[in-house]
């Protein structure tokens, strides 16, 4: 059974990630993706700051969870996020979208080997739908 509370968190931020691409296409028009990344992610450490400075610094005096939230905020946050903004420059926000759309396969793929995961049978149909409307999604 899910829990509910966390769809609901999903879909918040599917939705705000959703708005943030639309209103990002236009950003790119003022400025070259890399400023935009740089500013993008700038704003929302001045935004998150007053409320997570103290937990922050708690939870980075531990090196190995600081060297993967280093690692994955340059990955995810820095290069996915340069790169992502570079995409939707030439090929438009509805096809970067719809390539990012391998974000949950990848991650499903990743999880099995990096955190063991061991998704259900279920879970892999689902998968495989996803990327297969990924690739429908791109050719129509």
């Amino acid at each position: 059974v899910m829990n509910r509370i966390g769809i609901v968190y999903g879909l918040i931020a599917a939705i705000s990630g959703g708005l943030a691409s639309a209103v990002l296409k236009v950003a790119v028009k003022y400025g070259d993706p890399l400023s935009i990344a740089f500013l993008r992610n700038l704003f929302s450490l001045v935004i998150l700051a007053p409320f997570t400075y103290d937990e922050a610094f708690k939870v980075t005096r531990d090196k190995g969870v600081l060297l993967t939230l280093v690692f994955t905020g340059s990955l995810g946050l820095g290069l996915g996020m340069w790169f992502f903004i570079y995409a939707m420059d030439i090929l438009g926000v509805s096809a970067t979208v719809l390539v990012t759309s391998l974000t949950p396969v990848l991650t499903r793929i990743f999880s099995v080997y990096i955190a063991r995961e061991k998704p259900s049978r279920k879970a892999y149909i689902g998968t495989i739908v996803t990327s297969l409307g990924i690739i429908v999604g791109l050719h129509g």
